[in-house]
């Protein structure tokens, strides 16, 4: 009945790291890896609220990320991905911020969307982020 099981993979790109393995890979990198479809969800997203809003400015911002987003999914690197998720996510609060008077709704979809590209950015950038 005794034996060892081995827990999955300790490949460097997908392996968490962390204070247990320091020595693998951290998260940056399997973010970066996975970013093409979570970009994907975040571009729907914002598509969603640009056509949902009368608020030219909003708009605008919600535009301007759009571009961010594009930006992001061509970077090399976790450090280079976080500087556009970065971007993003600040011109998200922008726009979240100038619909919180007139769009209760919309502001608060835009603000989760910005707490998860908060996250986001905070692993591509960390230590182990690359």
């Amino acid at each position: 009945m005794g034996g060892v099981v081995k827990h999955g993979t300790h490949d460097q790109k997908t392996h968490g790291g962390g204070r247990t393995h320091p020595e693998h890979g951290g998260g940056g990198q399997a973010a970066l890896e996975a970013l093409p479809q979570k970009l994907n969800s975040v571009s729907r997203k914002v598509q969603d609220e640009f056509k949902r809003t009368s608020n030219m400015a909003a708009a605008n911002d919600l535009a301007r990320a759009k571009t961010h987003i594009w930006s992001a999914g061509k970077a090399n690197t976790p450090k280079s991905a976080a500087s556009s998720i970065m971007s993003l996510k600040l011109a998200i609060d922008n726009a979240a911020r100038k619909l919180s008077r007139t769009s209760t709704p919309a502001s608060i979809r835009l603000e989760d969307l910005s707490l998860e590209m908060g996250a986001l950015y905070t692993v591509l950038s960390g230590p182990t982020g690359g």
